[in-house]
């Protein structure tokens, strides 16, 4: 490729990651607004329920989509031809797969919930039918930014407004079911809206062959992503059965600003995975290079945040949900240290995906989740949230380490601890720091001035990897 087209390439990459982040970013204020709203219009207790009603949709989402985006993106990717023909394929996939998830979440919900959360769960479970039309992966494939970035916001700004309009007490907790459901639909609508806009055909379709090869594809990469689902919605399940709906609002809370925070490493990685694909196929010297300044940018980044977090952890949950519930800040304090380790281990994940081994990122999901299941259901029954949260940790560190050996195995060369050294040195030489100010504002300031000079010292590269990752803008 030439040098012309690899700064372009580098700028696409760029600029299409600040769009989406600038719409992911959108999409996650309004939703902090309204679940804030909802922490503070509802009780605890109701807060906890609509928290477990929406991990049930959560999980049960992923089992709709089982992969079939991935796949589609990528293929949508290497060549716009086969994009009519995915257009009616991944639809028409979805759909089989969710006259199995619908019923699956009424059971099994039937069988965890409480009765009196049980009617909230079933509603949210209406707006599982309409994410068979959530066509992001086709227009992230096809390079289409703008559509992309606007959906998820339509989505939370159609959940917030509706919030706002029909919920005033704890009376109206049925209503944010509803108003789930409509918002959901509001972004089915969007992207039928936006097919036709680009001529491309709205409709399902179940060619035999066709339909099995594209299963055999995404199998793994779906059982990975339900796996992953199950890490991260378990603990509230098991919070909920074992424990109450209020321990449910304690640890909801905390989660809900962790969950809106990881989901800047789906999008990362999602903008960057046709990049390293084409690198992986283009020059192996080309692609470690790509990983290893977005290993080094990634963990910098993202271990600030999880210093930020960890001081301000009770002042964040009180600001976002009111209150009532700023004994969630423990529970905040501890799952701010997965966000470092789930952008970091996305690096060896997705390179196994655009190498095509993506069985043995399942594989590494499933021993995230058997500890989840373990160390949750002991963790979770003593200590509550904040078992939940350090199970989260040990759950997300355990699965990096089992997706880094066979990513170092399939790829070689995969950056890790010596990697990862560096921005721990940081993280601790801050929070030493922070510990000497009592208040935590003040406190956050230091541990970010700290930060920054070990940064400028012990990783002088860090401009040069944005820039080599990125492109001169």
């Amino acid at each position: 490729m030439a040098a012309d087209d690899k700064r372009g390439a580098k700028r696409r990459t760029f600029f299409d990651f600040i769009l989406l982040a600038g719409g992911e970013g959108l999409s996650k204020v309004a939703g902090f607004i309204a679940f804030g709203y909802l922490g503070r219009a509802l009780t605890k207790e109701g807060y906890g329920t609509v928290e477990t009603a929406a991990s049930f949709v959560g999980f049960f989402s992923i089992m709709v989509d089982f992969g079939l985006g991935t796949i589609g993106a990528r293929e949508a990717a290497k060549d716009r031809a086969v994009v009519p023909t995915y257009a009616g394929l991944i639809p028409g996939a979805r759909l089989l797969l969710g006259l199995l998830a619908v019923p699956a979440m009424l059971l099994l919900s039937w069988w965890i919930v409480e009765p009196s959360a049980r009617p909230l769960v079933w509603v949210f479970a209406g707006s599982l039918p309409f994410l068979v039309l959530n066509q992001r992966w086709l227009f992230q494939g096809i390079e289409r930014m703008t559509v992309v970035a606007g959906a998820q916001l339509l989505r939370m700004v159609a959940f917030l407004v509706g919030v706002l309009l029909v919920v005033r007490s704890a009376d109206d907790l049925l209503a944010v079911g509803y108003v789930e459901v409509a918002a959901v639909g509001c972004m089915a609508i969007y992207f039928v809206g936006n097919q036709l806009r680009f001529s491309i055909p709205v409709r399902l379709s179940w060619p035999r062959e066709p339909l099995k090869r594209l299963f055999s594809e995404a199998w793994f990469v779906g059982l990975g992503q339900m796996v992953w689902a199950f890490n991260q919605h378990t603990p509230v399940l098991l919070i909920a059965g074992l424990v109450s709906a209020t321990e449910v609002g304690v640890y909801g809370s905390a989660n809900r600003i962790f969950v809106s925070l990881s989901t800047f490493s789906m999008l990362y990685h999602f903008n960057l995975f046709p990049t390293i694909s084409r690198l992986l196929a283009e020059s192996k010297e080309e692609f470690d290079r790509a990983i290893e300044a977005s290993f080094r940018v990634t963990s910098w980044a993202s271990v600030a945040v999880a210093v930020a977090l960890t001081i301000l952890a009770e002042e964040a949950c009180v600001i976002a949900f009111g209150p009532d519930f700023a004994s969630s800040g423990r529970a905040l304090a501890i799952l701010a240290w997965s966000l470092p380790i789930t952008l970091v281990s996305g690096h060896a994940r997705w390179g196994l995906v655009a190498c095509g081994q993506q069985r043995y990122g399942l594989v590494a999901q499933v021993v995230g989740a058997v500890v989840t299941a373990g160390l949750g259901f002991a963790l979770v029954r003593e200590y509550g949230a904040v078992g939940a949260a350090v199970t989260n940790v040990v759950a997300a560190s355990l699965a990096w380490i089992v997706c880094q050996v066979y990513a170092v195995k399939f790829l070689e060369r995969m950056p890790f601890l010596l990697a990862s050294l560096k921005p721990a040195l940081g993280a601790a030489a801050a929070l030493g720091a922070a510990s000497f100010v009592p208040n935590p504002w003040l406190a956050t300031a230091a541990a970010a001035a700290v930060y920054l000079v070990v940064a400028g010292v012990l990783e002088r590269a860090l401009v040069s990897d944005f820039r080599d990752l990125f492109g001169r803008t």
